[in-house]
Parts: structure tokens; sequence; C-alpha cells
């Protein structure tokens, strides 16, 4: 196991109403927040990785695990994390060259 140092991005303070959004990010795997704007340590081994999401993020999810050439449309998740607003839109385009653009609520956040 080895001690990695991180550093996420500093928060984003918008005013508005009186309300301050801070920018929080998501772990790919484990799902949890952690707030922006500091070095954070942790202890990783040959499974893991330090892998944040910035907020608002779609991230293509694919089906399968086993090989990197496969139909990505087939069972295709698109996940969602927190933070986003508005609508995107996503093109997954797969090995041989065929593509699909999908529109996303950004507030439909998925786990």
């Amino acid at each position: 196991m080895a001690e990695t140092t991180n550093y996420l991005r500093r928060p984003l303070v918008w005013a508005y109403h009186a309300v301050e959004v801070t920018r929080v990010f998501t772990h790919l795997k484990t799902g949890e927040e952690v707030h922006g704007g500091s070095w954070r340590r942790e202890n990783h081994g040959f499974t893991s990785l330090p892998l944040y999401v910035r907020p608002g993020a779609v991230i293509a999810w694919g089906a399968r695990s086993d090989r990197p050439d496969y139909d990505y449309l087939d069972g295709l998740r698109l996940r969602v994390f927190p933070g986003g607003e508005g609508e995107a839109s996503v093109t997954v385009t797969n090995p041989d060259g065929r593509s699909q653009t999908f529109a996303v609520d950004l507030s439909e956040v998925t786990k």
C-alpha cells in the first residue's frame, strides 16, 4: 500500500440570493463526496486509485470489463454526478465507428 497526496481544485463560490455553493467532488468507485480546495492524503494499493469526478460530470459506463472492443451501446449506462444543472449531450462512439448521442438531464443524479 502506498500513500498518495492529491489536490482537488479550489472551491468555486457563488453568491446568489445569499446562498453559497462550493465545489464537491465524488469518488468514482465509492461515491464518497469531498470538498475541493484542499490536499488529501490517502492510502492506495494495487486495486484502488484516487479517482474523483467533478460536479455535474456525465460518464458513459460500459457493460463489459473483460475486453476493450465491444458494442459500447449494448448495456450502456450514463452515470450523472451531483452538482449539474440543465441538460447536456453525450456522444458515445463504438470501435467500429458507429455513434449515438444522448440528451442527459444533469439534475437526475445516478448511483
